[in-house]
């Protein structure tokens, strides 16, 4: 039985992987769907090869639980901001996906 923590860095990996591949496809083949199947095919493929060959042991008992309760949280806010960053480079004119929603150069955006 896998590991709850090898599971989840093989599923953040992988989901990681898609992120990057959905902009990727979507530009190669100026077709959303496309993008967003060839995205999931590669997350799973990620996944899979991640979780049959791990990059690096993972030891669950090297940290404490505070440690790894925060090593789950910040990937998981990571792979929101890169989803977002992916969105916006699709499609530029979705500026409310932007770390900045304002795409003037006013003084009040800054």
């Amino acid at each position: 039985m896998k590991s709850r923590s090898r599971v989840f860095v093989s599923s953040s990996l992988g989901v990681a992987c898609g992120i990057f591949a959905f902009p990727t496809a979507a530009a190669l083949t100026d077709s959303r769907l496309a993008a967003a199947l060839i995205a999931a095919v590669v997350a799973g493929l990620v996944v899979l090869l991640s979780l049959r060959r791990p990059i690096v042991v993972l030891d669950e008992t090297a940290c404490s639980r505070p440690l790894a309760i925060v090593s789950g949280l910040v990937p998981a806010l990571a792979l929101v901001q890169m989803a977002r960053l992916a969105v916006f480079m699709v499609d530029p004119s979705q500026v409310s996906y932007s770390s900045r929603s304002c795409s003037c150069r006013a003084p009040s955006c800054v």
